[in-house]
């Protein structure tokens, strides 16, 4: 397959009162074309702002101190803004978590769901007005254009989300970023949505970064996933393989406070202590040692690289957990 997407090296800052807080430390994945990749991990692993860096959408106390982002063979971090602006919306989608932060309240949402083909030059009003009734109507909006006319408030949280997805795909893009997308939603409505999603990439035939902290809607929804921690990727695994067999020490643990439905009721496995302090000097080892059951010494004094385990299977990790036991 081609690959569409190679995140290098990644290492983003910010700067608060508090300090620097390292928000991003070394991440790296790629994404070939047609593919999902679902980037999981507690709050602060860095999720977002790895996606949001791909987009160039990073707060303007945030900087980019070191790596690449190449996209279709160009590198994202080292465009002039200009040429970014013709990039998002047109190349990259994006669908953000709370749609009430991205839609104007005193614009209809039909003329918002339109307004990147016109940004782009893409065709003329009319036919704007058309995809865009078109595209609603795909997102499941019923009399869409009777709701093309309708402001956000006349919208529910579920149907303004639909509305967003239809105004990231409506260029048909090449990727389709989506972070939390079903964060604010109740557990019925986000099902709908992270189908939609999975319908509307296969139908466009486009690639999707999904950001969730949930591990099992990532295994239905990605190909691959990707387990971030302290700003780093620390498992990368196709999806079954990694449901099955998880080998970092976190993944272990995320995997094993997950609720799952069985036939017995079981007590879930909490990860003890807190995720790293991501201010000040970081720690010579693993991020995840403090916390780690399968801990050495070299763990404590030497932070482990990203290598292949298996097949597509990488893991950040001094110890093969499948050999020892707690």
């Amino acid at each position: 397959m081609t690959e569409l997407l190679k995140v290098e090296d990644l290492w983003v800052q910010f700067t608060s009162k508090s300090g620097v807080v390292k928000a991003v430390n070394g991440t790296q994945f790629t994404l070939e074309a047609g593919r999902t990749i679902g980037l999981v991990g507690e709050s602060g692993s860095g999720k977002s702002v790895t996606v949001k860096s791909i987009a160039r959408l990073l707060s303007k106390n945030a900087k980019v101190t070191k790596g690449s982002v190449q996209f279709q063979g160009k590198d994202l971090l080292s465009l002039p803004e200009k040429q970014m602006r013709r990039i998002r919306g047109r190349e990259i989608g994006m669908v953000f978590q709370d749609p009430n932060l991205y839609m104007n309240p005193i614009i209809p949402v039909g003329k918002q769901v339109m307004e990147p083909l016109l940004f782009h030059a893409i065709c003329s009003e009319k036919e704007a007005q058309e995809r865009a009734i078109e595209m609603l109507r795909q997102v499941g909006i019923p009399s869409p254009k009777q709701r093309f006319k309708e402001y956000p408030f006349e919208y529910s949280g579920g149907m303004l989300q639909r509305a967003l997805i239809a105004m990231a795909l409506i260029a048909n893009p090449t990727l389709l970023i989506a972070d939390e997308p079903t964060t604010s939603l109740d557990v019925t409505v986000q099902a709908q949505i992270l189908y939609l999603l999975k319908k509307m990439k296969e139908t466009l035939n486009m690639s999707m970064i999904l950001v969730t902290h949930d591990l099992i809607v990532a295994a239905q929804v990605c190909d691959e996933i990707a387990v971030m921690y302290g700003g780093m990727v620390v498992e990368r695994a196709p999806s079954q393989m990694f449901i099955k067999g998880p080998r970092h020490p976190y993944a272990i643990g995320l995997l094993n406070s997950t609720p799952r439905v069985k036939g017995e009721i079981e007590r879930l496995k909490p990860i003890e202590g807190s995720p790293p302090d991501l201010r000040g000097d970081f720690p010579k080892g693993c991020l995840f040692a403090p916390r780690c059951p399968f801990k050495t010494t070299q763990c404590e004094e030497e932070r482990p690289p990203l290598r292949e385990v298996g097949k597509n299977h990488y893991v950040a990790c001094w110890v093969d957990t499948r050999e020892v036991s707690v």
